[in-house]
């Protein structure tokens, strides 16, 4: 039926119901059927308005001005009101207007997980932030581990300032990234503390057929724990390859440059660059010829929801000179106390000589909903190793690694950068709060993580020996907001020292107050 037929069938019927009341009987009789009768052709007056309220609204989508032609239910949908149902489809987003990089300068402020100011077309940002961790540390170990010869020395509880930085980052022009950052707990003896730089680089972004290129001091690209910033660590501390192989001595950091992008479709990550061999917090080389080139590539041969789930695989390689012709690999605990510089030694090689080094890492990682895993394993290798007043031998081959089991109890999970191709912030679902309101106590739960890691690490080879260590740590986070967290780790370390003296157990208990901005 058309909506012309409707028309006519409703005046027909309003028609028919006149005719059916009939006129006989007395007058009050005559007077209520009356009354009735108007009743009725009022309401159904009102449903014909109500009809053609509709009608008016429907007809034009039928582009029949006769209305023969009875639109389709999608179309009929398509004009409802958005209160009845919303529109079948949305409009495209219109096209950015052109605009000059650099012609707006103004600035507008908000927090991003720390100060943001932002310029309205995105090409100048500035973000200020920095950390704080604060560490308390007990321990339990044998008087022959700690005071007999080839012992860590004393191992005594206390408290420090693991980590005190500030940093400014940002954008430049839409394509220019910076970042300074520097390190106010970076004790250089028993009652001093100078500043440290950290990360101070440049990268020019968007380049034709790299991708990017960064220079400046900067994290070479070796390890996934090594890369993972210690904002966003599992554990208070990394594992031992940290201290023995990524950068023990210059916090991880050198001066250098790197080129990197991202490639099938943002699933994996290439990396490379050259960069000078340093052995100090301050990052300074006054040696000739003394460099490394590493790189990095990785793949996700698994990536779902958004990350939710996701498997993660990267191999690094570095072969570096050594600095002044010798090198040395050492590990600390996994809980530290006290100022850096009479932290313990658990595994020490001292000084070797030798013709540089190469290094392959593999690394693992892996998501799935609140559980996540991440692993690392670390072989080094020095051709024609010696130590010092002895003959040259043969290729010493050091090694170590790591897996680590972790579970949100609250259900969240690992977020990973894949342009980074690394773990980042944790943000949980409700933040930590306890309020007083009218109505009692008002809560909220934070997130809750617990973990834990199987550490290893073999510095004895071709008679040059460090030490082995095998380590199991257990860890529980609590997440007060994304800014905001508590950390308790309690370890058992077994130490083999290099000549079966000191062997035995260290035990570890730690906290850590951590925040950043």
């Amino acid at each position: 039926m058309n909506f012309q037929t409707l028309r006519a069938s409703l005046a027909v019927c309003l028609v028919s119901l006149i005719a059916l009341f009939p006129v006989s009987g007395s007058a009050d009789e005559g007077e209520e059927e009356l009354a009735e009768m108007r009743a009725r052709m009022e309401r159904l007056e009102q449903q014909n308005r109500a009809l053609q309220r509709r009608l008016d609204r429907v007809a034009p989508l039928t582009d029949d001005p006769d209305g023969m032609v009875e639109p389709s239910d999608d179309r009929l949908d398509a004009r409802f009101t958005a209160d009845e149902k919303k529109p079948a489809a949305t409009k495209a987003p219109a096209a950015p207007e052109p605009y000059e990089v650099g012609s707006d300068t103004k600035m507008n402020a908000y927090w991003k997980n720390g100060v943001e100011i932002e310029s309205k077309n995105k090409d100048f940002r500035l973000h200020i932030g920095g950390r704080t961790q604060m560490d308390l540390g007990a321990y339990n170990a044998p008087d022959n581990v700690q005071f007999n010869p080839g012992g860590t020395g004393a191992i005594r509880d206390g408290f420090n300032f693991r980590r005190g930085r500030l940093r400014a980052d940002g954008v430049l022009y839409d394509t220019l990234e910076f970042v300074v950052e520097y390190d106010f707990i970076n004790s250089a003896g028993a009652a001093q503390a100078n500043p440290a730089p950290t990360d101070g680089y440049f990268t020019f972004s968007q380049l034709p057929a790299v991708g990017n290129f960064r220079i400046g001091l900067q994290k070479d690209p070796i390890g996934f724990e090594h890369l993972t910033s210690s904002r966003y660590l599992s554990f208070m501390e990394r594992s031992f390859n940290q201290d023995a192989f990524y950068g023990g001595f210059n916090n991880g950091f050198v001066p250098g440059l790197t080129f990197y992008n991202q490639y099938a479709e943002e699933r994996g990550t290439w990396a490379a660059g050259l960069y000078k061999v340093t052995t100090n917090a301050f990052q300074f080389n006054t040696g000739g010829g003394e460099f490394a080139f590493t790189s990095r590539l990785t793949y996700l041969p698994w990536y779902v929801a958004e990350g939710r789930g996701l498997i993660h695989t990267g191999v690094s390689y570095r072969h570096a000179a050594m600095d002044d012709g010798i090198v040395r690999h050492r590990a600390r605990g996994p809980e530290r106390s006290g100022l850096s510089s009479a932290w313990p030694v658990y595994a020490n090689t001292g000084n070797i000589n030798g013709d540089g080094q190469d290094q392959v890492n593999g690394e693992f990682a892996a998501v799935f909903g609140p559980l996540n895993l991440q692993a690392d394993y670390m072989v080094s290798m020095i051709p024609n190793a010696f130590l010092t007043g002895q003959a040259p031998g043969g290729t010493a081959v050091y090694h170590g690694g790591y897996i680590e089991a972790l579970w949100f109890l609250t259900g969240e999970h690992r977020v990973y950068n894949k342009k980074s191709a690394v773990f980042e912030r944790v943000t949980p679902f409700e933040n930590a709060f306890l309020v007083k309101t009218d109505c009692g106590p008002a809560w909220g739960r934070g997130a809750w993580q617990a973990g834990v890691r199987l550490n290893h690490l073999d510095l004895n080879s071709e008679g040059i020996n460090g030490g082995i260590l095998d380590d199991i740590t257990l860890g529980l986070n609590w997440f007060l907001n994304p800014n905001l967290k508590l950390q308790s780790n309690y370890s058992v370390t077994h130490r083999q020292s290099a000549d079966r003296q000191s062997d035995g157990i260290i035990q570890g208990l730690g906290f850590r107050l951590a925040h950043d901005f």
